[in-house]
């Protein structure tokens, strides 16, 4: 049975949340306070927790911090009244896995309750197949076995290869030519292509995750980075580079086992929210300041040349191509495209799986590649595939 934190100051909205999961076989604990919601996760650890995003003693960001602290695999659902949106959004960027409204709908509590908890379940680990040592037992000369057919196993795996086929053809036909890829972590926030391979940050899990690019998007490498909280990550060609939102640094990085650091810099703005290397200059955006920042990397340091404003409310991933420059924002799940020169505004796009929570973006130089923070999902799509609504 799995056990909920509900918290919040008003006792009849925790005794609604409380009758919702309830009835559903949930196993629900509540706290009115963000001391004793803190206290609990230490006692309890609960598999998922409901938080009010203000409360009387700490808002919804200080406890969010303290319980990814505490155990960063929690999922935290952030409650907001109606004023509140805009702050919930922020705090699902910090790292919350979702937000609902007030007032509470069952169906959304529960929705939001079955994702967090789906979100939370590990893969199976592969199984090697180890071939026994040592003699193996002959049978008697005398016994002979007739040759066996294989034409009918040949043909029948043949025939199995030929439908898979078909149906991963049809099936990207149907999507509109998006590629849809599934992924064992939970919460990416930022993506980063190498030339060769498709590299993911995951902010709860404080790991960097290195993709090859095969029909699975199967994981070449895994770099656990301890304490720190991924938000953007980029590659110059010879080193990988991310950034900290909580830290207010951006890293550069040697690819070796460990992820290295080289050296850290202080941000230009409070919160860095993603990287981009356009072969020259290193770009940072800033979801705080809703900035966008095109840095001169030296030996001595990292240095503004021009700030600009961003045209997003959350913007969460950039590139470049050889005539728009391309932004992410988290907050509407749309991507705009920009004039190289200046950064204003040239037209707006969505993209079909909308119902995905936009985290990241990178470009490999043909197609766009989009992470979805809480969905478990990767999508390679095609410019083409963008549907333009402004």
């Amino acid at each position: 049975m799995a056990t909920a934190l509900v918290v919040d100051d008003e006792p009849g909205l925790r005794t609604v949340m409380s009758n919702i999961l309830k009835s559903e076989g949930y196993n629900v604990i509540t706290a009115e306070d963000g001391r004793k919601a803190i206290d609990m996760v230490r006692l309890s650890n609960p598999d998922l927790i409901f938080l009010d995003i203000r409360l009387p003693d700490m808002d919804g960001l200080q406890i969010l911090e303290e319980v990814k602290k505490i155990n960063p695999g929690i999922p935290v659902i952030m409650c907001s009244g109606f004023s509140d949106v805009e702050s919930a959004v922020h705090t699902v960027k910090m790292g919350a896995f979702d937000y609902i409204s007030k007032p509470f709908k069952r169906e959304e509590v529960l929705k939001a309750a079955s994702r967090a908890l789906e979100a939370r379940r590990i893969p199976a680990p592969q199984v090697t197949v180890v071939e026994p040592k040592g003699e193996i037992e002959s049978k008697p000369a005398t016994e002979v076995k007739k040759p066996v057919n294989i034409m009918p196993v040949i043909v029948g795996i043949i025939s199995l290869v030929v439908i898979v086929a078909a149906f991963s053809l049809l099936k990207n036909l149907s999507s509109g030519g998006i590629s849809v890829y599934s992924t064992p972590y939970a919460n990416p926030t930022a993506l980063a292509w190498d030339g060769k391979n498709l590299w993911a940050s995951d902010w709860v899990a404080q790991s960097v995750y290195k993709h090859n690019i095969d029909e699975k998007l199967s994981i070449a490498s895994v770099f656990t980075l301890p304490g720190s909280h991924p938000t953007g990550l980029t590659y110059d060609g010879k080193y990988l580079w991310s950034c900290d939102s909580w830290a207010r640094k951006i890293y550069k990085r040697n690819i070796d086992s460990n992820l290295s650091i080289i050296v850290s810099y202080d941000s230009p703005g409070q919160e860095p929210s993603a990287l981009y290397w356009d072969g020259i200059n290193l770009w940072c955006c800033d979801s705080k300041e809703q900035k966008i920042y095109r840095l001169k990397v030296s030996p001595t340091g990292i240095f503004v040349e021009k700030e600009y404003i961003s045209p997003c409310r959350l913007p969460v991933g950039m590139f470049s191509d050889k005539n728009f420059f391309w932004v992410a924002d988290s907050e509407t799940n749309r991507i705009y495209k920009l004039n190289l020169d200046d950064l204003s505004l040239v037209n707006i796009y969505s993209y079909e799986y909308e119902e995905s929570k936009l985290a990241g973006m990178t470009y490999d130089g043909k197609h766009i590649w989009i992470c979805s923070d809480g969905t478990q999902k990767i999508f390679k799509l095609s410019q083409k595939n963008l549907k333009k609504i402004r």
